[in-house]
């Protein structure tokens, strides 16, 4: 008893069971058409709802599904699954004719035809298969061949490359049908995440492809909707050719990716344009994306190629004030160093000159280095710096005061007190001498 789901790994947290079985249709039974459902068989294994709840996977016994004469053995069909089933119903078969078998085996669905062979005379049956065998190789060094199988084991930390085999005939009209392929399906098991990918016809196929490895650019300030370039085409078979306008079947390009942010889209003719102006800031680190872009006319897929967009990084944010600037208090004749450079950044490392106004006669600023010097009379001024990126001017203002000097007062003349009192008391001694001698 296996599961289909035999070659995936499974998620250490179970997925949710349901009571809802899966069905599929016992070929072994003959077919009824008054009733569409009569060869629907319940499913012996459980199926699962994953992590997040809105996808369910099926699981089906391989001894229990149809297998026919050619895979007569469990291994050989078990070598080769793929993921298109339908219910009778759903099979676009003429009345009365049998129904498409959805075979897991061979590539998917297999729809089997009949032409008249002119060169023998009979009519001659071929099937078309419209799957994809799906293969996976561990990734290798440069150099080294990769090895292709439809399992493959992991350890921890090892990462494979999952790609897909497809059956084609090119006999240009003579009962060939080219690559009539649907693709392969990829489903998690833990959370809301399932891929449906088509089968290409890489590089050669009859349609042109991207051009892998082109480059553009568009600026970081490109806003909403403007067109960054056309996807470039090209083919290495003779043939190729892409009509964006065929009212049948039209070439069409789009993203085989999506770019977290979104910051661009591509229109079905090739144009690229600004989808997202925020996710294409230069500042923010955003220095160039890589767009993974594929064609495809009808159900013919080219390989998938890159489409780099550079991001020019445009002059679009103004010098930063990392701090004001304090008032300046100095005294006259004393000399200015002011560095005014060291108030001010620039976030795209653009260079910086500088101006001022309001400095007095005798002040200067170096435009180059922003230093202030110089000596002036005094006052008191206001001085505006100005920051110049050569697209973008910032400013900002200080006062300067310059002190008038203070001025020395006259020294007081000397007394000469001692001396007058010396003459003075001469003189007194001198009149009383001479009062005495008259008596």
């Amino acid at each position: 008893m296996q599961s289909w789901l035999r070659g995936w790994q499974r998620s250490p947290v179970l997925p949710r069971r349901i009571d809802r079985p899966s069905y599929y249709i016992d070929f072994n039974k003959e077919y009824d058409w008054t009733d569409h459902y009569g060869r629907y068989t319940k499913s012996s294994l459980p199926t699962y709802v994953t992590g997040h709840g809105q996808n369910f996977v099926a699981q089906y016994c391989l001894d229990d599904l149809y297998h026919g004469e050619n895979m007569a053995s469990l291994e050989d069909f078990d070598q080769n699954q793929g993921w298109l089933f339908g219910t009778d119903r759903d099979a676009l078969a003429n009345l009365g004719e049998p129904i498409i078998l959805f075979n897991p085996v061979k590539y998917g669905k297999t729809t089997t035809t009949e032409y008249f062979d002119w060169f023998t005379g009979e009519m001659v049956e071929t099937q078309s298969k419209d799957g994809g065998l799906p293969l996976i190789s561990r990734l290798v060094e440069e150099g080294e061949a990769k090895d292709y199988s439809p399992m493959v084991t992991l350890a921890a930390g090892e990462t494979a490359e999952l790609a897909m085999a497809s059956e084609c005939n090119f006999s240009f009209g003579f009962g060939g049908g080219g690559c009539q392929n649907d693709g392969m399906l990829i489903m998690s098991l833990e959370n809301n995440w399932a891929m449906a990918t088509p089968m290409g016809q890489g590089d050669y196929a009859f349609i042109p492809h991207p051009k892998d490895g082109q480059s553009h650019s568009i600026n970081e300030d490109a806003e909403m909707g403007e067109v960054v370039a056309h996807v470039e085409l090209d083919a290495e078979t003779f043939f190729a050719n892409g009509q964006y306008e065929a009212e049948w079947s039209p070439y069409t390009l789009a993203l085989a990716k999506a770019i977290p942010g979104d910051p661009f889209s591509v229109a079905n003719n090739g144009e690229i344009t600004v989808n997202n102006p925020d996710a294409i800031d230069y500042d923010a680190g955003h220095m160039s994306y890589d767009l993974e872009v594929i064609g495809y006319q009808g159900n013919a897929y080219t390989a998938v190629s890159t489409v780099t967009i550079n991001i020019n990084n445009v002059n679009d944010i103004a010098p930063a004030i990392v701090a004001e600037m304090p008032a300046v208090i100095m005294d006259a004749q004393q000399t200015a160093e002011i560095d005014a450079s060291m108030y001010f950044s620039d976030a795209e490392g653009d260079a910086l000159t500088f101006s001022a106004t309001g400095l007095p006669e005798g002040i200067s600023i170096d435009s180059k280095t922003g230093m202030i010097t110089g000596t002036a009379a005094a006052g008191t001024y206001e001085v505006v710096v100005t920051a110049d990126d050569m697209v973008n001017k910032t400013e900002t203002s200080f006062t300067m005061t310059i002190n008038a000097p203070v001025a020395e007062a006259a020294p007081e003349p000397k007394s000469d007190d001692g001396g007058s009192f010396g003459w003075l008391s001469l003189s007194l001694l001198a009149l009383l001498g001479l009062r005495r001698r008259q008596h």
